[in-house]
């Protein structure tokens, strides 16, 4: 057993070390995950609710682009294409993915949007742990503004031009938006380039690429059905894999659906018919 186990630690080892120098784009829906801590001062007057002093807010990255600094943590050459607003949050977001490396040649500033920021106000006395008390969402309807879907298209295919990987990170706030996905189509299909889909709500749209990587609560929600124990949870992964015609052409990628069980374990289903096999 010790055996078996020192082997896949080597074998994981090995895939993180192998990040390295890789060229990975990911395109998707870039979100500001701050932090706000304050000193509880007292009770408010007005309501029964704490009055906070604050001491400090800190922006990091979220959502794709949390993707993609994880990216450039591992040592890999990391682009993101996405759209942020022309607001504090939007510039706190990019400065902090610029100082870790990501290259945000790919990422749009416009005036009609608002970053998607979300809030995480946290509560304690001095010297003490804090506590999240609230979360606040600031967030705009998904991007319908043709103009910005068409530059970042173009941004993509920029980008993608020596990629060894894509990753699109969907929470449906519409940078993948057809336009964008007929280009990583095109990739795929032209380059043979692995495409990896990571979808909050819209994995059926997103066919015919290398691998997916539902929660358990998303495959729910895209059958239409709970499932109860890990056999449903298995057949209904083997249905939504054919669903989604995920395979690849390349030899650095399996293909499949990584489905990631209330937190706590991983149920990998392989697509029998990928080009590459562990």
């Amino acid at each position: 057993m010790t055996t078996e186990v020192n082997a896949e630690t080597q074998r994981l080892t090995g895939i993180v070390r192998s990040f390295a120098g890789r060229r990975v784009v990911v395109v998707g829906d870039a979100v500001a995950d701050q932090f706000l801590y304050g000193e509880i001062s007292r009770v408010s007057r007005e309501a029964p609710v704490l009055i906070l002093l604050h001491e400090r807010t800190e922006t990091v990255p979220g959502g794709a682009a949390n993707c993609a600094h994880n990216l450039a943590t591992l040592g890999a050459r990391s682009s993101l294409v996405a759209v942020v607003g022309e607001d504090e949050a939007g510039g706190a977001l990019v400065r902090k993915l610029t100082d870790s490396g990501v290259n945000c040649e790919g990422v749009i500033a416009s005036g009609s949007r608002r970053t998607t920021t979300k809030v995480r106000v946290l509560a304690g006395h001095a010297h003490s742990l804090k506590q999240q008390v609230i979360r606040v969402d600031y967030e705009t309807p998904p991007l319908s503004d043709a103009p910005v879907g068409s530059r970042l298209a173009a941004r993509l295919r920029e980008a993608a031009a020596d990629a060894d990987a894509l990753i699109v990170s969907d929470y449906n706030y519409g940078v993948a938006s057809g336009e964008v996905v007929e280009v990583l189509r095109e990739i795929a299909r032209d380059r043979g380039v692995p495409v990896f889909v990571d979808s909050r709500f819209r994995l059926t749209e997103l066919t015919g690429f290398t691998s997916a990587t539902p929660n358990e609560d998303e495959v729910e929600h895209t059958v239409g059905a709970r499932l109860d124990d890990a056999a449903q949870l298995e057949a209904a992964a083997d249905n939504l894999l054919a669903r989604l015609d995920h395979r690849a052409d390349c030899e650095i990628a399996d293909c499949g659906l990584r489905i990631e069980k209330h937190l706590s374990s991983l149920l990998l289903i392989r697509n029998p018919h990928s080009a590459f096999r562990n």
